[in-house]
């Protein structure tokens, strides 16, 4: 059985940790995983000089252990390994070069436009000549970093290494074949359970204490519920001035929190969670807007199973996925996105598993919500359930094993 590095924030506030321990469960029966966390404190928390210094021993000591795997897997976002575009790609190029093969999965990079020499000394705004030439230079020096990665993965793989990389996005592996012609890109979206899990998780409200922090629930009541931490581009006042044009009896449920990582000294109110609470007041609508606060992972599935209806209402973002759109998706909620560039790529995948409303638009995410068919509520421990019948998904958790097993250079079956 090959022995696998699993690089990746690990039991903590994190999406990409979240993600990371469903793609281990899945993968267990097929190799040999060791995880070996890359935690967001000390890594991307650094500031100070001795704080720098540890995140760089931190990262040669990971360099030293991945020698001895056949494969290192790496669950990448840039903020995971510094702050600045040179910190982190020299990191990550430190593993790549002591490690065997590679699989690299990439959950977030940044595009810049590649300009030319005369264009960036030659800006086309004479009134902002040196405001629009520092730009570009420094354009051109983030680009030019970023290409020193394709380039280290390119010629990691010139050296005999099988190389990897998965993509969540059909754009964003075409940008990567683009660049990386020498290594092998597959692309799957985020896909979190199993049909046993998913099956499994009614019975999570057993043992949930979830029914203390959620509106007691009344048969007439319909819930409507965002999910993930608070963050403007979440765009989570569009549901709320949704409600306006719904019935009373629908509410929303807003399971969010303002992350740590976003935490200062002498922290006051988050700004966008002033935003929200300004609307909620301004509007009246305190009885039928809940804040529930950050949950534990399986509540928040839970949580996603009390809703009538699950909204992500995120404005046009670099984000290339989101684990509550996929989690809906697959637990086959009425599920309410909205049209912006990340998930038109979502749709390649799912075409027919959630409905679209224009960015913003809270009449027409109301009106859809009003067509929708009711589900069947059951009550478990104090819970609502709500259960729809299971839609079928063209892909699922299947389908990112055998891709990483493909970059694992394992068959199904094999041990």
């Amino acid at each position: 059985m090959r022995s696998i590095a699993l690089l990746t924030t690990w039991k903590e506030v994190c999406g990409i940790a979240h993600y990371s321990a469903f793609l281990k469960r899945a993968l267990d029966a097929h190799v040999n995983i060791t995880v070996i966390p890359t935690p967001r404190e000390i890594i991307h928390g650094a500031k100070t000089k001795l704080e720098v210094r540890a995140a760089d021993d931190l990262i040669n000591d990971i360099a030293s252990q991945v020698k001895s795997f056949d494969v290192t897997c790496i669950q990448f976002e840039p903020g995971l390994y510094g702050r600045t575009s040179a910190q982190l790609i020299g990191r990550v190029k430190k593993i790549i070069a002591a490690s065997n093969d590679v699989v690299m999965s990439f959950h977030h990079f940044p595009r810049f436009n590649r300009l030319s020499w005369p264009e960036i000394i030659r800006p086309p705004r004479p009134r902002s000549v040196l405001r629009n030439l520092v730009g570009n230079a420094l354009t051109a020096r983030r680009d030019a970093l970023w290409n020193g990665l394709w380039l280290a993965l390119n010629a990691h793989a010139a050296k005999g290494h099988r190389v990897t990389l998965i993509a969540h996005t059909k754009a964003d592996a075409r940008y990567l074949k683009l660049n990386m012609p020498r290594v092998q890109v597959l692309d799957n979206p985020l896909c979190y359970m199993d049909d046993d899990f998913i099956a499994s998780i009614a019975k999570l409200a057993e043992t949930s204490s979830l029914a203390k922090l959620t509106p007691s629930p009344k048969p007439e009541t319909r819930y409507i519920g965002v999910f993930g931490f608070f963050d403007a581009y979440k765009g989570f006042e569009t549901p709320i001035l949704a409600l306006r044009h719904l019935p009373p009896e629908y509410e929303l449920l807003m399971f969010s929190g303002v992350h740590a990582s976003t935490l200062t000294p002498d922290q006051r109110i988050a700004p966008y969670v002033r935003t929200l609470l300004k609307l909620v007041e301004g509007r009246k609508m305190m009885s039928r807007v809940h804040f529930i606060g950050s949950v534990s992972d399986d509540d928040m599935l839970l949580g996603m199973m009390m809703c009538d209806a699950v909204v992500i209402p995120y404005i046009n973002s670099q984000h290339t996925g989101s684990g509550p759109a996929s989690q809906a998706i697959e637990l086959s909620r009425p599920t309410y996105i909205s049209r912006n560039r990340q998930f038109g790529e979502l749709v390649k995948y799912f075409p027919d598993n959630f409905e679209f409303f224009d960015i913003g638009n809270y009449l027409e995410l109301a009106q859809k919500i009003l067509r929708q068919q009711q589900g069947r509520d059951i009550v478990v421990n104090g819970i609502r359930i709500v259960e729809y019948p299971s839609k079928p998904r063209p892909l699922s958790i299947s389908d990112t094993v055998s891709n990483y097993l493909s970059g694992f250079g394992v068959l199904r079956g094999e041990t």
